[in-house]
């Protein structure tokens, strides 16, 4: 959903940080509340892996809090445009919505 920003922000040292859940949370848990099934919300399967690059901007993927915090501190100290793609549990995602 951030394509075009990406596009405009590789020519500056910006961090972008993706939370990357493979589905599209908002709309399964709007299915749920009515009693439908879940219904085209899978968006990636679980051998899904994130490109090394996307717009000339490096991504870093993490799973892990310690990997995501080194990956920003890395980030930040560069000078060249970062995504960092953070896979999330979204099974959170209930309570909060």
């Amino acid at each position: 959903m951030m394509v075009g920003e990406i596009n405009t922000a590789v020519r500056l040292p910006v961090v972008f940080v993706l939370l990357r859940d493979n589905v599209l949370s908002l709309i399964k848990v709007k299915q749920s509340r009515k009693g439908f099934q879940p219904h085209g919300v899978e968006i990636f399967g679980s051998d899904y892996r994130p490109s090394d690059n996307f717009f000339g901007a490096s991504v870093v993927p993490v799973d892990t809090e310690e990997s995501f915090r080194e990956a920003l501190k890395k980030a930040l100290q560069g000078n060249e445009p970062v995504i960092i793609d953070a896979k999330v549990d979204p099974a959170e995602y209930e309570e909060m919505i």
